[in-house]
């Protein structure tokens, strides 16, 4: 009946607009979509964190909107095997269902009728628990910088499953050597110790902390202990103790005449380079063999240079932040020794006489105010080869560079 009184209708809109000489409207509407929520009993006989929704007849692409549960969240929607249909999973691992329990759920699709079958299953997921959060490690190294032997201790977080901790570390340190049966939490040397952080740090997973302390001097026995608390990560707060870890590690301390230290044979040189162009620094050392390896590293500014730990410093393509000092720092098992300060210079680009960091039309006008000078023509004039003159020679050089920033 409403369908046969509608058409009557717009047949007579129609035939008024004819009859009134007006502009004659189509009508046309579009379903968006049908929005489908129900309430779901929890009939199966356990706690549930899972339902699914199976719908045949649609395509991912068909949904228009779902329903966002209060304990599930938002659902997760992909294919049903060979693109038949559509699976919509509502899940989460922090909410049970209780059995008999209600919650809500819902889908919204844009053409209902295209639903051709439909299942519904509450579902028990089983989940394999991560393996426990692992022990930190903790590593000892004996560092040479040139104020003096450093022990370090580095603890890291090594968890592979994004899992943080929390550290609390106290230290001690007794001058002679410690024996595993003292590394106890009641023993008094552990708890004489001061404590390093004065709250929980956390450490990310690939995180790590570390504390430096003076190696002992020559003639001297020391050991370094260390206490660590570890407790979990609860919600971004410190959590339960896992565990206790207790370290020490056990230096003795020497010293060497100076005769074995290791000795330059070669010293980096000044040099000078353009920029893009490429810069060299080479030094040479020898040592005693019974004092052991030569170890190298490279300073710029003062600051270690991270993996340039070879004689030979190579920097390509030169850049402007790599103009200033390089030194190299190096040590073998008696000590350290660094070298002498060499500098790169970096000069302006050739061609820029006005030093505006640019060859432009600028500098060639200045150079052609000056081209043909002879005998005492200055760079900023443009005698760009240092023959003091300018000629065709300095003409080539400025338009190899015309156009470039410096």
């Amino acid at each position: 009946m409403f369908e046969l009184t509608r058409k009557r209708l717009v047949l007579g809109v129609a035939a008024l607009l004819a009859a009134t000489g007006l502009p004659q409207w189509s009508m046309a509407t579009t379903i968006i979509g049908g929005l489908g929520n129900f309430d779901v009993h929890n009939d199966t006989d356990d706690e549930c964190d899972e339902f699914d929704i199976e719908l045949e007849g649609v395509h991912v692409e068909d949904v228009y909107h779902t329903y966002h549960n209060g304990n599930y969240g938002p659902p997760t929607i992909t294919a049903l095997p060979g693109n038949v249909g559509i699976r919509v999973v509502y899940d989460t691992p922090y909410h049970n269902t209780q059995r008999g329990a209600i919650e809500h759920f819902g889908v919204s699709l844009r053409d209902l009728s295209r639903v051709t079958a439909q299942r519904f299953q509450w579902k028990t997921v089983v989940r394999i628990p991560p393996p426990p959060i692992p022990v930190p490690t903790i590593s000892v190294e004996l560092l040479y910088p040139p104020t003096g032997p450093l022990i370090r201790e580095t603890v890291t977080n090594v968890d592979t499953y994004g899992r943080a901790v929390w550290v609390i570390r106290s230290k001690t340190r007794a001058n002679r050597e410690v024996a595993l049966e003292e590394l106890m939490p009641n023993d008094p040397l552990i708890q004489g110790s001061n404590q390093v952080d004065l709250e929980a740090e956390r450490l990310m997973p690939g995180q790590s902390l570390i504390e430096e302390d003076d190696a002992p001097p020559p003639g001297e026995l020391a050991s370094y202990v260390f206490t660590y608390e570890v407790y979990k990560d609860f919600f971004g707060m410190q959590g339960d103790l896992i565990t206790t870890v207790l370290t020490a590690s056990i230096a003795a301390g020497s010293s060497c005449p100076p005769q074995y230290l290791p000795v330059f044979t070669m010293q980096p040189q000044d040099t000078t380079a353009a920029l893009d162009g490429a810069a060299f620094f080479e030094i040479a050392a020898a040592g005693p063999v019974e004092y052991g390896e030569i170890f190298y590293q490279w300073k710029h500014e003062g600051v270690d240079m991270p993996g340039e730990d070879n004689p030979l410093l190579g920097i390509d393509p030169v850049l402007p932040a790599h103009a200033g000092t390089y030194e190299c720092v190096v040590r073998n098992d008696c000590g350290v020794v660094a070298s002498q300060v060499a500098t790169l210079t970096i000069p302006p680009c050739v061609g820029d006489l006005d030093a505006d960091v640019q060859v432009t039309l600028s500098d060639l006008a200045r150079m052609l105010a000056h081209f043909g000078a002879e005998n005492g023509a200055s760079p900023d004039e443009g005698d760009l080869d240092g023959d003091h003159d300018v000629d065709l020679s300095d003409l080539t050089l400025l338009l190899s560079n015309f156009g470039v920033h410096c």
